[in-house]
């Protein structure tokens, strides 16, 4: 995989924004922005105030801890709805029983444009 970092923008829920951002700094990579969004009815999210983080994330960020421990809090119900958006996608990922750490990892790929090696 390359070695060169690539925009996401992320929206979830405060708390989940909060350990994202923890995340992401923990791994060294840069989060450029993390603010509420205005119109969080718009999006359809059903998450109450939702918070919207930019990053710049490399390929190692997405083969990291990152991968599982997101998987850990959808699938406890932290985490209900995510929102990954890179430059040309868009991608939602809904807590369920049977969610997969592979789909989530597939979705950062997705709109990074990062693929596996």
């Amino acid at each position: 995989m390359s070695g060169s970092k690539r925009r996401v923008r992320i929206l979830a829920d405060e708390e989940t924004a909060a350990f994202l951002a923890d995340e992401l700094a923990a791994a060294g990579e840069s989060v450029v922005d993390r603010a509420p969004v205005a119109d969080p009815g718009r999006l359809a999210l059903d998450l109450g105030t939702v918070e919207s983080i930019v990053a710049l994330v490399s390929a190692l960020f997405i083969e990291g801890p990152i991968i599982p421990r997101l998987w850990e809090r959808m699938r406890s119900g932290k985490t209900q709805k995510l929102v990954f958006e890179g430059p040309l996608r868009k991608v939602t990922i809904e807590a369920k029983s049977d969610l997969t750490q592979e789909e989530i990892k597939a979705a950062f790929r997705l709109v990074t444009g990062m693929v596996e090696p």
